[in-house]
C-alpha cells in the first residue's frame, strides 16, 4: 500500500486488495475523498506496474511519504512502500485546434493524461506537466432537439520544473507552478483550447479558477459534483470515468444503394471517426447505458456531415439527408459477417 501527501493538504492512497485489483483514494486531508476501483488488469504484474506508474506521477507532482491516518500507529503507520480572492495568472494563451484530432477519451479512469491539444499551445510545457490528482473533468452537452453535441475538458496542470522562488513572487512555496487548461468544441472536432497560468496564487488560485469554470458550465458546485448525475437543463453533464477499451475494436457501417456505385456491404470507418465512435461507446458503457447518452451527434471532418450515432440500436443517421445505416462494432479484426 502506498500513501502520500502534498503539503499536508491533499492525500493519495493506492493499494492492491487482490492480485488483479487496485483501489485508489484521493482528496483533501481530513476527508474521505474519492475512490476508484480498477479490476481489469490481465495479471498481477500489470497491476503492480499500474501502482508504480501512478506513484511516480504523484511524486513528480510534489507528493511525499506520510503516515496514513486510516492505519492505527501500532500497525506501523501508513508510510509509503517507496500526504474568495479572484484567480489571477501571469498569462493566457488561446488556440484553434481545427486541424487537430478530436480528444481521446479512452483509458482515462482518472483523466490523468495531459490533453494532446496542449502541445499546440506550448509544446515545452506539455512535455513536463502532469494533471492534478483531483482537479480534472470531462463534460458533455447533448441536445437532441438541435442535433447538437459538445464537449468541454478542464485540467489543472502541475509543472514540477524546479525554479528559484523570488521573494514576494509566486505563492507556490514548493517550486511547483499551476496552470488551467481547457478545451471545447463540437464532438468529433479538434475545437479550441485555452491555457492560463502560471497562477500567482499557486494551487489555491488554480483550484478557484477551475471550480468557478466548472460551475459555470454545469451549474453545480465542484465540491458537490457527482459523476454521471443527470445534467441541469441547458448545462453540461459531468461524465463518468471511461475504462480501457479493446485495442482490436473496429467500427463498420452497412452501405446500400451508394450513389457513387460502391457495392452493398460493410465498410470500415476511417480512423478518426472510428476513434470518436469508440470513445462515445465506452462512455455510454461507463454510464451504464443511460438513455440520454445513447444517441450522440458526431461532426465528421472528413465528410463535412453531422451524424446521429445511436449506440443503443446501432444505427447512424445523416442529419442532413436523413439516411440511416446499420453500424457494428467488432473485436475480431474482421468485418461483420
Amino acid at each position: 500500500m502506498v500513501y502520500l501527501e502534498h503539503s499536508g493538504s491533499r492525500f493519495w492512497r493506492c493499494a492492491k486488495t487482490a492480485p488483479r485489483t487496485v483501489i485508489t483514494s484521493y482528496g483533501k486531508c481530513g476527508f474521505t475523498g474519492r475512490t476508484i476501483k480498477k479490476t481489469d488488469f490481465k495479471n498481477r504484474q500489470e497491476a503492480d506496474d499500474y501502482v508504480s506508474s501512478q506513484e511516480a506521477t504523484k511524486r513528480n507532482c510534489g507528493y511525499i511519504d506520510a503516515n496514513d491516518p486510516s492505519i492505527p500507529p501500532n500497525k506501523g503507520g501508513g508510510k509509503s512502500s517507496g500526504s474568495s480572492s479572484s484567480s489571477s495568472s501571469s498569462s493566457k494563451k488561446k488556440a484553434s485546434l481545427k486541424s487537430h484530432s478530436a480528444p481521446d477519451l479512452e483509458d482515462q479512469e482518472e483523466e490523468m493524461t495531459v490533453d494532446s491539444g496542449l502541445a499546440e499551445v506550448d509544446a515545452a510545457l506539455s512535455s513536463r506537466v502532469v494533471v492534478h490528482e483531483t482537479l480534472h473533468a470531462r463534460l458533455a452537452l447533448v441536445d437532441h432537439s438541435k442535433n447538437s453535441d459538445k464537449y468541454y475538458i478542464l485540467q489543472v496542470l502541475v509543472d514540477g520544473k524546479k525554479k528559484k522562488i523570488k521573494k514576494g513572487g509566486s505563492a507556490s512555496k514548493t517550486g511547483l507552478d499551476y496552470y488551467l487548461f481547457t478545451r471545447w468544441g463540437r464532438t468529433g472536432t479538434g475545437g479550441q483550447c485555452n491555457l492560463e497560468g502560471p497562477f500567482v496564487g499557486g494551487e489555491n488560485h488554480a483550484e478557484k479558477g477551475f471550480s468557478n469554470l466548472f460551475k459555470s458550465k454545469t451549474g453545480v458546485e465542484w465540491a458537490k459534483a457527482v459523476r454521471g448525475a443527470p445534467p441541469k437543463t441547458g448545462k453540461y453533464e459531468y461524465l463518468e470515468s471511461v475504462s480501457k477499451g479493446d485495442k482490436d475494436a473496429s467500427w463498420y457501417y452497412y452501405l446500400t444503394l451508394d450513389p457513387f456505385g460502391k457495392a452493398d456491404g460493410w465498410y470500415e470507418y476511417d480512423k478518426n471517426n472510428a476513434d470518436e465512435v469508440e470513445s462515445l461507446y465506452l462512455q455510454y458503457v461507463a454510464s451504464k447505458h443511460v438513455a440520454r447518452l445513447s444517441a450522440r451527434f458526431i461532426h465528421s471532418t472528413s465528410s463535412g456531415y453531422t451524424y446521429k450515432v445511436n449506440l443503443g440500436d446501432l444505427t447512424q443517421t445523416n442529419t442532413n439527408s436523413g439516411k440511416a445505416r446499420p453500424i457494428k462494432r467488432t473485436t475480431t479484426g474482421k468485418p461483420p459477417s
